[in-house]
């Protein structure tokens, strides 16, 4: 309504505020907006009269009145519109229709051309910069040039924006003059003005859809290249944390014996050959033709029991250690194992992938260390397990020697016993008799026993062997795989020694004593056998000089007397 009043008072004023507001009226009412008005003035009207219809009943007076008022003032306004309005409005349309010469028409067709051609203008220059943006991208740019390109293309945007909307409104003027102008110009002019416009309006859609375009790829080629140098830089942290694990793992594996060599710093020193140690020749001369013992011996049999006796524990245990600490190391080493290949894989799987952004001597670099950790792995799982090995295999010929060495020096204890029980002297010459019979039983007892010797020999040389392998000493310093074993090989050489040594000894006692009794019993049965003829020859004395002494007594008795005396005398001659 007030929009109506508002109308109907302008076309109510005088005649010189009249015609200014001539072409006011003209660009903001048309005949589309007052069709509409009416119409919604009418359904204002007949809205408001129903609803009085219906609840005027519970309406207060003062409400209904007002509600009364409201529709008089609907209908005024539609009395308006359909009368004075109209008929006021087409009255001064047809006043500038008729007032409008061909002047004026003209000039305001040329305007409208220079106008679209300005507008045109501007667009090929908003093209020809789009197509000037465009062609960076062919490039391999920057992140950063690329995000100046962007900010250019913005503010590119924006001056379309602005021709887009100084566009729009000089086509709006001009479809509006054209239409209600256009039968008045020449059809020459006309064309050519409509030309012009669909111009205007077809290069402004293809300039908006290929500043689109720019835009996207543009804002494509910005994304791509944030994400090219975001993947940039987690390909380089990637291959960073990647390098620095294996330079971690070689150094792990660098330093993988340090702790076990630094617990062992005390350094023993080489065991040295003293010359009563087993050869090939000394095996050859212990199972040789003659009955001789292996001359291993330590300076004295004191000292050679008091060292193993002293290590015969220790050793087993010290040798227990070692190989516990060998398996934890071996399990350390796998334990590692994973994540070798774990840090191989995802290296070269990144290399793959990434490795374009990296420099070639960053690849190299990355490429070696890669080798280097998978040699340097390989080997120290290796020597691990050859040392594991080698312990494990020590352990097991120590152990078959320890049992065949206590075995046999069971049996030399006994030996040695029995020897000294046969050493005891005898009470009689059967006595003697049969300690030589039981020293013969003895001796060959000893003798069988001689390859018991050889055979713990043997065993004792495997074990030394063995422990050569797992200890290999050049001067007084160890090899990284090596391990110390010269307590077990200490050990084993002093009994092999002490073996020898007390074998030799209960031999040489052994065939000492034979002889000594052999000779003890030769000579008694030389005594005996010296005794028995001297007996025999008394007794023929004896009967001699009995018989001569009875003739003689039965002669002459003076006679006897002296021949008893020379009898006596021949007797002592005899003896």
């Amino acid at each position: 309504m007030k929009w109506v009043k508002e109308i109907t008072r302008s076309l109510n004023k005088g005649s010189g505020e009249r015609a200014e507001k001539t072409d006011f009226l003209k660009k903001q009412i048309s005949s589309d907006e007052l069709s509409a008005k009416k119409e919604q003035l009418s359904e204002a009207l007949q809205g408001t009269q129903i609803f009085l219809a219906k609840h005027g009943d519970k309406m207060t007076n003062e409400e209904k009145n007002e509600m009364e008022n409201h529709i008089k003032s609907l209908q005024e306004c539609s009395k308006l519109l359909s009368n004075e309005g109209l008929i006021q409005l087409e009255e001064e349309r047809n006043i500038e229709d008729e007032n409008m010469d061909a002047k004026d028409l003209m000039d305001q067709h040329q305007e409208f051309q220079e106008k679209l051609q300005d507008i045109c203008d501007q667009l090929t220059q908003a093209e020809n910069q789009i197509i000037g943006h465009k062609e960076p991208l062919v490039i391999d740019d920057s992140k950063t040039e690329l995000q100046q390109y962007q900010v250019r293309q913005q503010e590119l945007q924006k001056n379309m924006q602005a021709n887009t909307q100084a566009l729009a409104e000089i086509v709006k003027d001009t479809e509006m003059f054209l239409k209600e102008n256009g039968e008045k110009l020449p059809l020459e002019d006309k064309t050519a003005l409509e030309r012009k416009l669909n111009e205007a309006k077809t290069k402004c859609l293809l300039l908006s859809q290929k500043a689109e375009e720019s835009r996207k790829e543009l804002d494509k080629a910005v994304t791509t290249a944030i994400k090219q140098e975001t993947e940039k830089v987690a390909a380089r942290q990637q291959l960073e944390e990647s390098k620095n694990v294996i330079e971690n793992l070689l150094d792990w594996l660098s330093n993988v014996d340090k702790d076990a060599d630094h617990r062992d710093a005390k350094c023993k020193p080489t065991i040295k050959q003293n010359g009563t140690h087993f050869h090939e020749g000394d095996r050859e001369d212990l199972i040789g033709e003659e009955d001789e013992v292996n001359g291993n011996l330590l300076e004295t049999q004191e000292q050679n029991e008091t060292l193993v006796d002293g290590q015969r524990t220790l050793s087993d245990d010290n040798l227990n250690m070692k190989y516990q600490k060998a398996k934890a190391q071996h399990e350390k080493i796998i334990s590692q194992q994973q994540a070798v290949i774990v840090a191989t894989q995802s290296t070269q799987a990144l290399l793959e992938k990434q490795g374009h952004h990296l420099s070639p001597e960053e690849k190299e670099k990355i490429h070696k260390n890669l080798k280097e950790l998978k040699v340097q792995y390989e080997t120290a799982l290796a020597e691990s397990e050859q040392k594991l090995k080698l312990t494990r295999s020590l352990q097991e010929e120590l152990e078959k020697f320890d049992a065949d060495y206590s075995e046999f020096e069971s049996w030399l204890q006994l030996a040695e016993q029995e020897l000294e029980n046969l050493e005891i002297g005898a009470s009689d010459f059967g006595g003697i008799i049969i300690k030589l019979q039981r020293q013969k039983s003895f001796s060959e007892d000893v003798i069988s026993h001689k390859g018991d010797l050889r055979f713990i020999t043997i065993a004792g040389q495997r074990v030394l062997e063995a422990a050569k392998s797992c200890n290999k000493i050049e001067g007084v310093r160890y090899e990284k795989e090596g391990m110390d074993t010269s307590s077990t090989y200490m050990e084993v050489q002093n009994k092999l020694d002490r073996a020898t040594s007390r074998f030799k000894t209960l031999y040489s006692k052994c065939s000492i004593f034979g002889n000594n009794l052999k000779d003890l019993v030769d000579k008694y049965q030389n005594y005996k056998d010296a005794a028995s003829g001297l007996h025999s020859g008394l007794q023929d004395c004896e009967e001699a000089m009995n018989k001569q002494l009875s003739e003689v007594i039965a002669g002459d008795p003076k006679k006897s007397s002296k021949a008893a005396r020379r009898n006596q005398g021949a007797s002592r001659t005899s003896i």
